[in-house]
């Protein structure tokens, strides 16, 4: 009786230890052992998600979509992947070991007092992470002569790269250009705008202030004053220009503000749209002008917006009038503009210069006689000087130190 009851615990305890066995070998198959975490080097092609299973599983896939998965930058990704139907929690952790490849700029040249950033000595770099520049010097920016700057690449992982760039500082001796002021008419008693086309520019700064000495004008009394204009740039050269504005007693009474604009807000409703370019539409108001009014040689110059509205109810006047009118509709499409006079106080001449976006250009809607057909829009300077000398002797004769110089 005793040997049978023995039997059958043995019976029962190897029956256990098989269903324990199996146990362990099912679970073993269902939840495999791997690695909660793995390292990357930044900029690499991901690898296999078997990977993480310390048997190297082929059945492994991502449940975290590859694409949301950040190579580029330096940090923890925590991801999902699956195996057997079994999702695991992972991290890849993302790391830079790699200094960044940076090639250096060439020596060159600055001009005294021109601040450049650490990045401008920089010709070319490559890194799989972000990278900062930083200077390891001072540079010396104001002094003349040969410097040298040593600039710093930082990449996210710590690791850097130090580059030396000679350059020389040049001292600025280019005074500022004042281009667009002119001796004119104002009418007595009239609000005079002083900046009208008149631009500064500088070979160097692009801040530079157009500054107006007017204070010799009596706008209350005929006669001729002169105006100062004049700019200084950051190395402190100095520029100036000094022009006459006469002062004359017109009769009648001007013609008021509102009812020009609204005159003209007509006429550029009717041949702008605002899906034109700024070309296309100085191309339209050029056409507009040069077709709707016709020359007769007199105008009253002595104020631009009355003789450009004049001119566009009676349809007629001179070269002054198709440049007003032109210059009216031009600056309401918020193009530059500005006049140019020929070169000849006996036989003067008015015509507008443009500016588009992309430079200075001639722009003259008068009837030119047997030569009208030729269209002078967006002519460059050696185009006005071929007409002179070819077409018509002398026609667009100007002084180019006036005016910027066209592309």
């Amino acid at each position: 009786m005793a040997v049978r009851q023995v039997r059958k615990v043995i019976r029962i305890l190897l029956c256990i230890s098989v269903l324990v066995l199996l146990g362990a070998v099912l679970l073993m198959k269902i939840r495999r052992p791997y690695n909660e975490t793995l390292v990357i080097e930044a900029g690499s092609r991901l690898f296999s998600p078997a990977y993480f299973f310390k048997n190297l599983d082929d059945g492994a896939s991502y449940v975290t979509k590859e694409e949301d998965i950040d190579l580029k930058h330096v940090g923890s990704n925590a991801i999902k992947v699956k195996l057997n139907g079994q999702i695991y929690n992972v991290t890849l952790e993302v790391v830079d070991t790699m200094a960044p490849v940076v090639t250096a700029k060439d020596s060159f040249n600055i001009w005294s007092g021109q601040v450049l950033m650490p990045y401008d000595f920089v010709k070319e770099y490559n890194d799989a992470t972000d990278v900062t520049f930083s200077f390891k010097n001072e540079p010396d920016f104001v002094n003349e002569g040969e410097h040298t700057a040593l600039v710093t690449a930082r990449d996210e992982g710590g690791n850097e790269t130090d580059i030396a760039v000679s350059y020389t500082v040049i001292k600025d001796t280019t005074p500022p250009s004042i281009y667009g002021a002119r001796d004119r008419i104002v009418k007595l008693n009239s609000t005079v705008s002083y900046r009208d086309e008149v631009y500064v520019t500088d070979d160097i700064d692009t801040d530079v202030v157009l500054q107006i000495d007017s204070s010799n004008m009596n706008i209350r009394r005929e006669g001729v004053y002169e105006v100062k204009y004049y700019a200084v740039d950051s190395s402190g050269n100095y520029t100036e220009k000094t022009v006459n504005f006469t002062v004359v007693d017109s009769a009648g009474e001007p013609v008021a503000q509102s009812v020009i604009d609204e005159a003209f807000n007509a006429i550029y409703s009717e041949i702008i749209n605002d899906g034109m370019t700024k070309r296309e539409k100085a191309y339209a108001i050029y056409n507009y002008v040069s077709e709707n009014i016709s020359y007769i040689p007199v105008s009253d110059k002595s104020d631009w917006e009355q003789n450009a509205y004049k001119g566009i109810t009676t349809k007629q006047g001179d070269c002054y009038t198709y440049y007003a009118v032109s210059r009216k509709l031009l600056t309401m499409a918020d193009i530059e503009t500005m006049c140019v006079k020929r070169d000849n106080e006996n036989f003067p001449h008015y015509w507008n210069l443009i500016n588009c976006g992309d430079g200075w250009y001639h722009f003259d809607t008068c009837p030119r006689g047997q030569y009208s057909y030729i269209k002078i829009f967006m002519y460059t300077d050696e185009q006005m000087r071929q007409y002179s000398a070819n077409i018509s002797e002398g026609y667009y004769d100007f002084d180019s130190t006036l005016y910027p110089a066209t592309p």
